[in-house]
């Protein structure tokens, strides 16, 4: 049996993640090119607002009112703040809320080939491990309108030359019996 299909370990954030990036409309078919845009419009972001990243870094890519019809969603990356306040006008503003979470490992398989890795944990998580889970998806509220879906987390093991890995935490509850 493989880590993934052990399924993820079940954690409590007990503080919101606070984050600083760029964000953009978005769906499941356009989310590998996007991403690659959104990546590059980060970094010019970043590098000319100079704002205070947390060290050691911490960078979420956070998906938000995910309409499960069309596939389309808001898809806002990041880097983790001590807080919001005084933010420069042109970076987005990310929270995640605390709670319960699934977390899930993503490992590439070969370097740093996220991108396949990614989609397979969020198939198996949706499809396979949270049908037959006591926990239920559970959107929250990030208290600025938006609901958070779920979240990529990478920290420094993703910046790891060997074994990288992060993971994608997705909001749960318990099943109602």
């Amino acid at each position: 049996m493989s880590e993934k299909e052990k399924g993820p370990t079940i954690m409590t954030m007990e503080a919101p993640i606070y984050a600083l990036g760029a964000g953009m409309a978005t769906s499941d078919k356009a989310i590998m090119k996007d991403a690659a845009t959104l990546g590059k419009r980060f970094a010019e972001l970043r590098r000319r607002a100079g704002f205070g990243a947390l060290r050691p870094r911490l960078f979420v890519a956070a998906t938000s009112g995910y309409d499960e019809a069309s596939g389309k969603y808001r898809y806002a990356m990041g880097d983790a703040v001590g807080s919001l306040d005084g933010a420069p006008p042109e970076l987005e503003r990310i929270t995640v809320p605390s709670g319960t979470y699934a977390a899930f490992v993503v490992r590439p398989i070969f370097g740093f080939l996220w991108g396949p890795a990614i989609g397979r944990t969020y198939a198996f998580a949706y499809r396979r491990w949270l049908p037959s889970s006591v926990w239920r998806h559970d959107p929250r509220d990030s208290g600025d309108g938006k609901r958070i879906d779920h979240f990529e987390y990478h920290d420094e093991r993703a910046a790891r030359k060997k074994h990288p890995e992060m993971e994608i935490r997705i909001p749960i509850a318990p099943r109602e019996s």
